[in-house]
C-alpha cells in the first residue's frame, strides 16, 4: 500500500502489559487514520518474539515499552542497534527514570499516561527520522540482477 507518495511502513509495538499495549495501539491506530496512513503494524508481549520477528524482516519504527520483562526497552533497542536496525524508537514509560538513556537509541520518550497530542508529537519525530533514514540509504544492486544490499 501506498502513504501519499510513501510506501507503507512496518511498526513493531511492544510492551508486557496488555493494558498498556493496547492503549499504543489504540492511540497509533488513531494517528494512522487521522494521517490517512495504511501502515502494518505488528504488536509484541515480549521483546524475545519482537527480536526475532525483526530479524526475518525488520521494522521502520519502533514503538517500545520501557520496562520489560527481563529486560528494559533500551535494552532492546540496542539489541536490534547491534542487529543492523537503524528504526527509529519511541519509548513509552511510567517512569522518567530512563528519559535520558533513551536518547541514546530513541527519538521521542512518552511519560505515561500520554495524550493523544503527545503522542502524535512522538509519532511525527518517528516519521520524520524513518523517511530521513530512507532518503539516506543507499542500494546496491548486482549487475547480474542476482541480488541487493542497503546501507
Amino acid at each position: 500500500m501506498r502513504n501519499g507518495d510513501s510506501e507503507s511502513l512496518r511498526i513493531a509495538v511492544c510492551d508486557d502489559t496488555p493494558d498498556d499495549r493496547a492503549a499504543l495501539e489504540r492511540a497509533l491506530a488513531e494517528y494512522l487514520a487521522a494521517h490517512g496512513r495504511h501502515d502494518t503494524v505488528t504488536s509484541f508481549a515480549d521483546a524475545r518474539t519482537l527480536l526475532a520477528a525483526n530479524a526475518v524482516e525488520p521494522f521502520d519504527i519502533l514503538v517500545l515499552d520501557v520496562v520489560l520483562s527481563g529486560t528494559t526497552g533500551i535494552e532492546l533497542a540496542e539489541l536490534l542497534r547491534t542487529a543492523g536496525s537503524t528504526a527509529p524508537v519511541v519509548f513509552a514509560s511510567t517512569s522518567a527514570e530512563y528519559a535520558a538513556a533513551s536518547y541514546g537509541v530513541g527519538v521521542s520518550y512518552l511519560l505515561k499516561p500520554y495524550t493523544d497530542a503527545q503522542f502524535g508529537v512522538a509519532f511525527d519525530r518517528a516519521l520524520a527520522a524513518s523517511a530521513q533514514r530512507r532518503d539516506e540509504s543507499v542500494v546496491f544492486k548486482c549487475a547480474d540482477g542476482t541480488g541487493s544490499a542497503t546501507w
